[in-house]
């Protein structure tokens, strides 16, 4: 009897032993099951996938013994099982060789569906093969195989739960790491939108700012091109008067030449003010565009320096119309030509060209009001302008000139613009300039009173 109570006592130790060591496990084991907690901590901190992957191998290692296991991930253009991560890397081969029995027999459908842990017998029938899914509560993220050595026939239901515990929290960190780069992916396309919409306001801002200043200046020169108007009216008058009873005072004779050609000058700036204010067609006429180029060709030779060549090329239609105030036209296409004989360094060249504008070309593309259009283009070989130069060559009083009022292009703009058309500049320095002057084609019969 003694003997009897002293084993009992020893068998009891034992087994208090055995209870201690089966709690510590499970206390450890949910520990560690709670501390998958952390993956937020570090997709805060850039976790990537590879992390939370590595920090789940070792914990599912540190809680189960496989022979071999690996973790297989739903392929997000496919859906097929994409292999990972495995353990030991030797094995890589054996777990594929079980994976593709387990896929061929129905297995891994069976573990999809269950979304829980499952044991089933490897190929031969030698050990036992676990199954388990990484599913979040919307999706299944991945499969963990793990291959059990010949001594473990089953996972003890604890070590199971734990187990789902861990696989589900890397499923989860893995969701939020991809919801989390979609969300930047986002802010950044949001970003983007928003600097382009800063800017395109901006833009809209500064073409605002500049209409207001165009138009407050244009009503200053108008007001002034009135004013200078009345004023050279009686100085011509009286620069006449002068010459008709001066006739015979050589002296005088010599001060009224001289006084003439700045009266002439003045009242061409009166003009061009009056164009760049006012800009609506006083004396419209249909006419030719080949008649409207031809009128003003020998005007524009006289203006053009001894070295400049000049080329002129008449579109082939006679019938190509424009409804324009052709002493206006002809003071564009002075104004523009001039600008370019201005602009060639010695000898140069000089284009003038018109033509109907096809469907092709950007022209009709930036045509909103779906009427055809005609093109004069005066091109030229000289020393081109900058970007910044470019951007104001049309705006009143602005000049790269020593001497020079800035109002030509000013006022040929405002003239087109009024005409229903517009003008394209390009430009670039050392490669010359071509402004392109586009007009609406006009229907009807030719005007019978044509201001040549």
């Amino acid at each position: 009897m003694p003997d009897r109570i002293a084993f009992s006592e020893q068998e009891s130790a034992h087994v208090g032993e055995g209870h201690e060591v089966s709690r510590r496990f499970i206390r450890n084991a949910i520990e560690m099951a709670l501390s998958c907690g952390d993956y937020q901590k570090e997709i805060d901190t850039r976790c990537t996938p590879a992390n939370v992957l590595g920090k789940t191998i070792k914990r599912v290692r540190s809680l189960v013994r496989f022979e071999a296991a690996a973790i297989y991930l739903v392929d997000e253009h496919t859906s097929d099982l994409q292999y990972v991560a495995g353990w030991p890397k030797h094995h890589k081969a054996v777990v594929a060789d079980e994976m593709e029995f387990l896929i061929d027999n129905g297995f891994v459908a069976w573990a999809l569906r269950e979304r829980r842990g499952i044991t089933i017998y490897s190929r031969d029938g030698s050990r036992q093969i676990l199954l388990h899914v990484l599913a979040t509560y919307n999706r299944i993220r991945g499969l963990l195989v793990g291959i059990f050595p010949v001594d473990l026939r089953h996972l003890p239901e604890a070590s199971l739960e734990i187990l789902s515990i861990v696989l589900r929290n890397a499923a989860n960190a893995l969701e939020s790491l991809e919801l989390y780069g979609m969300l930047g992916d986002e802010k950044l396309r949001l970003e983007r939108m928003v600097e382009e919409k800063t800017a395109t306001v901006i833009g809209y801002e500064k073409q605002l700012m500049q209409r207001q200043k165009a138009e407050a200046i244009a009503v200053l020169a108008g007001g002034i091109a009135h004013q200078y108007n009345n004023a050279l009216t009686g100085l011509i008058g009286n620069l006449d008067l002068l010459e008709m009873v001066g006739g015979q005072v050589p002296e005088l004779m010599k001060h009224i030449e001289r006084l003439r050609p700045i009266a002439q000058r003045m009242s061409g700036l009166t003009n061009q003010m009056l164009a760049y204010a006012q800009g609506g067609m006083a004396q419209p006429s249909v006419v030719p565009v080949r008649k409207l180029i031809q009128d003003v060709a020998s005007a524009i030779r006289r203006i053009l320096k001894p070295t400049t060549r000049l080329r002129i090329e008449l579109p082939e239609d006679e019938k190509l119309l424009v409804r324009v105030d052709v002493t206006q036209m002809q003071m564009v296409l002075l104004a523009v030509v001039g600008n370019a004989d201005e602009a060639l360094e010695g000898s140069g060249e000089i284009e003038v060209i018109g033509w109907r504008a096809t469907s092709k070309e950007k022209v009709q593309r930036r045509n909103t009001d779906g009427c055809e259009m005609v093109c004069i283009q005066v091109k030229d070989n000289g020393v081109g302008m900058d970007a910044e130069t470019l951007q104001r060559v049309c705006e009143p009083f602005f000049s790269t000139k020593a001497v020079g009022r800035g109002l030509g292009m000013a006022a040929a703009q405002g003239v087109v613009k009024h005409h229903g058309g517009w003008m394209e500049m390009d430009s670039a320095c050392g490669q010359g300039t071509r402004v392109c002057i586009c007009l609406p084609i006009a229907r009807g019969a030719v005007s019978t009173q044509i201001i040549s």
